[in-house]
């Protein structure tokens, strides 16, 4: 057979990216390490009446099991979704977690795990069993990047990366923007140290030069505007030309910005003429040398989630009248099928009615609105190639720089019917001896999930990535565990309460105090930064598909050469509207790129958790062959060569 070779070289055969050089070293393998029964396990747990969890461990694997005898009433079921998996009825008996993973689980008690979203009790636990195994040398090729050292996750409450990241740069111009959450640093610094390749912070006390602005609809409103409309039509409705205007003045350059003006009190919808305003104020804005000194580059993104983009939404909303059609039927094919048929998927190519022609990017948003969230991977990856494809202005695997990736690590359900979805998950935090903090917080997403989700679409189908996350004082936090946060006072007094384990003993409120709920998913995007960095060797060429196989299976998965091979790793197994517990929602996603001899290559499955490990066999080139026991929902990321000299 011609695809049997199997490469190997010694590391002195490439160059790495000399300006981030990683670490020379990958996570161990089972057999390479024997684990610590008494592997110091973080846990987090939101409702602990519900969902009290004991890490079991046997032969060096795990299990998670409830230690609260749940009391179910008729008609309803215990529902566990494990990394954005389908429900369960039960946690797994069997032991198939190891040190270093990541879990989260929401719990369910309901009489049916589907929307709308109607629960009554509800837990949520986040668990990291240990930090990760030993590193052991890898004297080969193909080399595989893992999570640096400076990541490690030794705090699952406090954000690393923004504060530990070296001084790195993303390969093809790449974006990364971020939301500041520690007190104990400065944006201006992370942006300056280009700390994890950051180019900017949503954070409007930053340079211009180094903010990303985030406007909202009241932020259309500014002395003088007449009141929101709260009858018929729209809220921003009654504001003129010359509100907009001021609105404008009032905002000053950045060097990103985006907002959400299709929501608020002042919303304006994506036809309104409001809404096309706003853009000529900012084009006009930023042409003025007055308005904008430094002479900052209009790089707009548009309003995210809006109406005027293809956003990939889940399939069967996109069908006419209703329907569970494939991701492979052919009314997703059609799509993107040519520059003209993904041009006809959303208003913001329409030359009258579109952003483009005003020269505004757009932005795939990746907001989890579902408690089993992970398949929804390839519904954005679709809809940046679908994007990509109608701006027309780069190849095939060459992302288009108007184009960006925007995701907030939380779990939140759409509409009013859905809200429970999210709402009434208190975080419970012992504050050394003197009581515990209960915050009413949303449930977050699979870490690992979310690294793959940032690499595989904002850094390989579009210019970036852009995180967004609340940013007032009250969301910006200090690293000591026996110091308390006050409440915002913009929200509920039920959502942050204090149970002190003395009579008047007081909350240690500080101004630097303790996050009110984990903040480890904003490492996130340093780590899919990180790995993206380690593709330098090839900057400057397509992302193509990968083939591979399934181990033993025999049978080589071939990228479809019309486009659609996304819709066919989609549709794969039991497709995306399966429920069973036992079901499988796609298959792999993989691409590499070759430049010269260096060639990176990926993998990452979003139809499968955390607790599951399946063998694929990677060929990227017909020379070279790399096989991978690739777990559930977590990149697999190695730098090889095509040829040994």
């Amino acid at each position: 057979m011609p695809y049997d070779t199997y490469a190997t070289a010694s590391n002195a055969d490439f160059t790495l990216n000399p300006a981030v050089p990683p670490e020379t070293y990958a996570t161990a393998s089972n057999a390479d390490f024997t684990p610590n029964p008494n592997v110091s396990v973080q846990m987090v747990v939101a409702n602990p009446q519900l969902f009290t969890p004991a890490v079991e461990w046997n032969n060096g694997k795990a299990r998670i099991v409830n230690t609260v005898q749940l009391n179910i009433g008729g008609g309803e079921s215990a529902y566990y979704f494990i990394g954005g998996m389908p429900a369960l009825t039960s946690l797994p008996t069997t032991y198939d977690f190891n040190p270093g993973d990541s879990i989260s689980i929401i719990l369910a008690i309901a009489q049916t795990p589907n929307g709308p979203y109607h629960w009554n009790r509800k837990a949520f636990v986040q668990l990291m069993l240990g930090t990760d195994p030993l590193p052991t040398y890898q004297p080969a090729l193909p080399y595989r990047v893992t999570r640096p050292p400076w990541l490690a996750p030794t705090d699952i409450w406090v954000a690393r990366g923004m504060k530990d990241a070296p001084t790195m740069s993303l390969p093809d111009n790449r974006i990364f923007t971020i939301v500041k959450k520690r007190t104990d640093i400065t944006s201006e610094s992370v942006v300056t140290l280009r700390r994890g390749g950051v180019l900017a912070v949503m954070d409007n006390d930053s340079p211009a030069n180094q903010r990303i602005n985030w406007s909202h609809s009241r932020d259309l409103a500014v002395p003088g505007a007449p009141p929101a409309n709260t009858g018929d039509g729209y809220g921003g409705q009654n504001l003129t030309n010359n509100d907009i205007i001021k609105a404008s003045n009032v905002i000053p350059c950045a060097l990103f910005e985006a907002n959400e003006f299709q929501e608020g009190l002042y919303g304006v919808p994506d036809f309104s003429p409001q809404y096309f305003q706003w853009y000529a104020a900012r084009l006009k804005k930023y042409a003025d040398p007055l308005g904008n000194p430094l002479g900052l580059p209009f790089r707009d993104f548009g309003t995210y989630g809006g109406n005027g983009n293809y956003n990939g939404d889940p399939w069967n909303y996109q069908v006419e009248g209703g329907g569970n059609k494939m991701p492979n039927d052919p009314v997703f094919k059609t799509k993107i099928s040519s520059v003209d048929a993904a041009r006809q998927t959303c208003s913001y190519f329409f030359p009258l009615a579109g952003l483009e022609a005003m020269g505004v990017g757009a932005i795939i948003k990746h907001y989890s609105d579902q408690p089993d969230y992970a398949s929804r991977y390839y519904n954005k990856a679709f809809a940046a190639e679908v994007m990509a494809k109608g701006i027309n202005d780069t190849p095939a695997g060459i992302a288009p720089a108007q184009l960006a990736y925007l995701d907030w690590g939380k779990v939140e359900g759409l509409g009013t019917e859905n809200g429970s979805l999210h709402n009434g998950y208190y975080f419970t935090r012992n504050v050394g001896n003197l009581g515990t903090l209960k915050t009413d917080k949303h449930p977050q997403v699979d870490y690992d999930w979310q690294v793959g989700n940032i690499f595989g679409i904002a850094f390989c189908r579009t210019i970036g990535y852009i995180v967004f996350d609340e940013r007032s004082q009250y969301d910006q936090f200090g690293t000591n565990p026996n110091e308390v946060k006050a409440r915002d006072p913009d929200t509920s007094p039920s959502s942050w309460q204090w149970q002190p384990n003395g009579a008047g003993v007081p909350a240690p409120i500080t101004s630097a105090g303790y996050p009110t709920e984990p903040c480890r998913w904003h490492d996130a995007g340093f780590e899919a930064a990180y790995y993206y960095s380690q593709c330098g060797r090839t900057e400057g060429t397509s992302w193509q598909y990968c083939r591979y196989q399934f181990k033993q299976s025999g049978i080589w998965v071939e990228p479809q050469t019309d486009g659609t091979t996304i819709l066919e790793h989609a549709s794969a197994f039991d497709g995306p509207y399966a429920t069973d517990p036992t079901s499988r929602r796609g298959r792999p996603d993989a691409m590499f790129r070759i430049k010269d001899n260096a060639v990176d290559v990926w993998a990452f499955d979003p139809s499968r958790g955390k607790n599951s490990y399946e063998t694929i066999i990677l060929n990227p080139v017909p020379n070279v062959q790399i096989e991978v026991n690739l777990q559930g929902s977590k990149l697999a990321l190695f730098n090889t060569v095509q040829f040994f000299f």
